[in-house]
């Protein structure tokens, strides 16, 4: 799943460069004693690197991502990794966007420099929300029986541009590659993994937003076996919530089909904690 680091740095973070706003990253940053100064060192939040970055361009100064310096760090070795960084970073995000919002609108930067802030941070907090409310309009519909299953060409097409967008730069990156053919599994392995997360992410958003303090939470950087007991925590969650949406949908439609694509990941979540075990790197 670590394919998508280098493509976002060779595509999307050279294109911030241009077209939109750079941000520090925690694990690659390099600042000047001067600037770190000048806009009062890093605010005590989750997401400081982020959050710093609003003060550093609105001071005037620039920040620009060097494609030719390489910082190394490893990508969450397990699904459990995984899911504490992703939930460091959504309270990070929502903090983000409650503590930073009205500065970064009355900031002096660009608009399309602030509209890359929003696009690129709250999109993250935003996007498990939308999905459950799109799941929820879904099951109403079905129940008050506004909504047939039959869809027509044109939302599978739609459909599919949302979902194979995300790989763009991936297969920019890797289409002259011989690891090409990695971009179907790593595809489908991404969809499980995330959209699995839903429940995970969706209350963490609620809770933040509902005044619960955000923590500073260390990724495990260590690497070992998922046990039985591992994938059970990992996974009892997404399953019972994929079951219970499943159930709703079929009761609403006497159909699994519009809400396949969100429960038949949240029940595959066991597997992608099982193939944590499979390690790809070459010894």
């Amino acid at each position: 799943m670590g394919m998508c680091v280098k493509s976002n740095g060779k595509i999307c973070q050279i294109m911030k460069n241009f077209y939109g706003s750079s941000s520090l990253f925690g694990h690659g940053m390099m600042i000047s004693k001067e600037c770190y100064k000048k806009v009062g060192g890093f605010p005590e939040v989750v997401a400081e690197d982020i959050s710093i970055s609003v003060k550093i361009r609105d001071a005037g100064l620039k920040i620009v991502f060097a494609p030719n310096v390489t910082c190394k760090e490893e990508f969450p070795t397990n699904y459990l990794s995984l899911k504490k960084r992703q939930c460091k970073w959504t309270q990070g995000n929502v903090q983000y966007m409650k503590k930073y919002n009205k500065e970064i609108n009355h900031s002096k930067i660009s608009w399309y420099e602030k509209l890359d802030l929003k696009l690129s941070h709250y999109s993250l907090p935003i996007i498990p929300i939308l999905s459950l409310l799109l799941v929820l309009n879904t099951l109403t519909l079905g129940f008050l029986q506004c909504l047939s299953v039959s869809y027509g060409l044109w939302f599978f097409i739609i459909l599919m541009i949302f979902l194979l967008s995300p790989l763009i730069p991936d297969i920019v990156t890797y289409g002259k590659s011989k690891r090409i053919w990695l971009i179907i599994p790593y595809f489908v392995l991404n969809m499980i993994t995330y959209a699995s997360m839903e429940p995970m992410m969706v209350s963490t958003v609620i809770l933040e937003l509902f005044g619960k303090k955000a923590k500073f939470i260390i990724t495990p950087k260590e690497e070992r076996k998922m046990t039985f007991l591992d994938i059970l925590k990992a996974s009892w969650s997404p399953i019972i919530f994929g079951a219970l949406i499943a159930v709703l949908t079929y009761f609403a439609f006497h159909s699994l089909i519009p809400t396949l694509f969100l429960t038949a990941c949240c029940v595959l979540c066991p597997v992608v904690v099982i193939l944590s075990n499979f390690s790809t790197k070459k010894k």
